[in-house]
């Protein structure tokens, strides 16, 4: 059922920039957090996703946290609902998925890969799980421009969400050496990977979220 009265919003991810220096934050700002509404809403072009909302701030004036956050009375698609849990960040090289690569480079690739008994795709462009920055996950459609839907500046990469933290072991946790196979720490849902991007020039601008 459609909920009675407005409904708050769930904390997704906090990000510091002590542990993420990469990603494009605004001056002033070392903190960031994703907040969504725990509901499917129409995306345009892009489907449906929650509508998310970015809080960039300065840690030092965050305030007192917040004992018992509060909960939504109901919620929409229980895979936007995470249980919560710690990010220990991990830096790695990633690189661009077959999909963004000249053609004939990609054939090189492909045959290297083919040679060591290896798949370039799911392999060696980018981590599995969730993560901050990096490159976009593209493989359920082709590359397109993710513009900023509010100034139209390209669009770069924030978070990457997905229920599994891992799929194959190169690219495991190096805290989880004997971990299950499947871990899924964060109880998100997806089915499908969940990218977030921000606008670098007016980071206060919405985020746009798409299934790549």
């Amino acid at each position: 059922p459609e909920p009675e009265k407005e409904t708050p919003l769930i904390p997704v991810a906090q990000l510091y920039a002590r542990d993420v220096p990469d990603l494009a934050w605004p001056p002033g700002a070392d903190l960031v957090q994703l907040l969504w509404c725990p509901f499917n809403h129409d995306a345009g072009d892009d489907g449906w996703s929650p509508y998310a909302e970015l809080r960039w701030r300065t840690s030092g004036g965050a305030g007192d946290q917040l004992t018992g956050p509060p909960q939504p009375a109901v919620v929409g698609t229980d895979g936007y609902l995470p249980v919560p849990c710690v990010v220990h960040p991990e830096r790695v090289t990633e690189y661009p998925t077959p999909y963004e690569l000249p053609q004939r480079l990609g054939g090189q690739i492909e045959q290297w890969t083919a040679d060591a008994d290896t798949e370039y795709h799911h392999d060696l462009t980018y981590a599995h799980g969730c993560k901050a920055g990096g490159y976009i996950p593209w493989g359920q459609m082709d590359p397109y421009p993710v513009l900023c839907e509010q100034c139209g500046t390209a669009s770069v990469p924030l978070l990457t969400l997905q229920e599994n933290e891992w799929y194959c072991d190169i690219w495991r946790p190096v805290d989880q050496a004997g971990g299950a196979v499947h871990p899924t720490p964060t109880g998100l849902s997806l089915v499908y990977t969940l990218q977030v991007n921000m606008c670098p020039a007016e980071p206060s601008h919405s985020p746009r979220l798409i299934w790549p």
